[in-house]
């Protein structure tokens, strides 16, 4: 913060220009933007000063390609050094707009719980990571895939107390009105094609060719629809269990190429994880009988297998666009669900006295 407020002083906030790059810009490309670009990144200490030939300024050279990837990292953007929009936009945020963005992260991380604890699981929704913590060394670093903007993760802490190898998946109620039954209207062999079955409250199979599913929608819908454990489960091979009221957990994904895609705002809800076997073993490391033989035989199962740990472990769900790292380096996220400048207007209201 006071970093920031010190270029406002000296006008760099003020007078803060707009990089004006309209196309993706690449290594040795030319473009009248790159002077500024060089500048901006000499500013945020992503690049050193050096020299150039005359003439050059405008080229886009192996120093700069470098300080770009650096960037495009502390921005959690992917590091391929092309000048493209998602980097130019983080290019043009202008330092008034980063104390904001720092303001309403100090003010999330009040929210976090006083409690210290040695072992714990963190997601960043807006970093789409997890992390495995245990006595202060993070242990596993996962990337994640969070939800939608219209169906987001919701903020929340959570004990987990199980894992599921070889779940199955009961279709949620909103999946189920919004995907599921108008897929199935469409093509009556979608259920089969998805390994998912019908079931009744009892647990009993029902046909679909039995139902009449011209006159059936969400509200009328009597029944479950369940996927079996396998291959293309959407809950891959294993889930993670912390009860909650959102019906949110963690788990594995059939998809592992979206774990590759720099927005990873995906899911319907839930949090799906690159790296959920590391996690099981690491989780389940204090049961001597849990080996790697037995967690790969499980996690091919036919059938749902639940592990109890031998201890609640918290999860801390949060969402935090900026921070800095452990060499004190900022960090900065896109705001992927549109709740920072909400949050700065209510904290710019005055307090109801007669509510303190």
């Amino acid at each position: 913060m006071k970093k920031y407020l010190e270029l406002i002083k000296r006008d760099s906030g003020n007078n803060w220009k707009k990089i004006p790059i309209h196309e993706s810009i690449e290594i040795l490309q030319k473009s009248e933007g790159i002077p500024t670009v060089r500048k901006r990144l000499q500013l945020w200490k992503d690049l050193k000063p050096y020299s150039m030939q005359p003439g050059t300024e405008n080229i886009y050279d192996s120093i700069l390609y470098e300080g770009v990837k650096t960037f495009q990292e502390r921005n959690g953007l992917f590091p391929d050094g092309v000048l493209g929009k998602a980097t130019v936009e983080a290019l043009n945020k202008s330092p008034q707009e980063l104390i904001k963005q720092v303001s309403v992260n100090m003010e999330r991380l009040r929210w976090l719980p006083d409690t210290t604890v040695q072992e714990f699981i963190l997601v960043n929704i807006a970093n789409y990571a997890l992390d495995y913590i245990n006595k202060k060394d993070t242990l596993l670093h996962s990337n994640a895939i969070v939800g939608k903007t219209y169906r987001k993760t919701p903020v929340f802490n959570g004990a987990m107390s199980y894992l599921v190898f070889s779940p199955t998946w009961t279709v949620p109620p909103t999946i189920l009105k919004n995907d599921v039954i108008p897929a199935v209207k469409n093509n009556l062999n979608y259920l089969q094609s998805k390994n998912m079955r019908i079931l009744d409250f009892s647990g009993n199979e029902i046909p679909p060719s039995s139902i009449n599913w011209s006159t059936v929608n969400a509200d009328n819908f009597k029944y479950m629809v369940r996927q079996d454990p396998g291959p293309s489960n959407a809950l891959g091979r294993v889930k993670f269990m912390f009860p909650n009221k959102h019906n949110v957990y963690i788990h594995d994904s059939p998809s592992r190429s979206l774990f590759s895609q720099e927005d990873r705002a995906l899911s319907s809800g839930c949090i799906r994880i690159e790296k959920p076997i590391e996690l099981a073993k690491l989780l389940l490391s204090d049961q001597k009988k849990w080996t790697d033989d037995l967690i790969k035989e499980a996690l091919v199962g036919d059938e749902e297998r639940s592990v109890s740990l031998t201890r609640k472990i918290p999860v801390i769900i949060l969402y935090l666009t900026f921070w800095t790292d452990s060499r004190k380096k900022e960090q900065v996220r896109k705001d992927i669900y549109d709740r920072d400048n909400e949050l700065y207007k209510l904290m710019q209201k005055p307090l109801n006295s007669s509510s303190i």
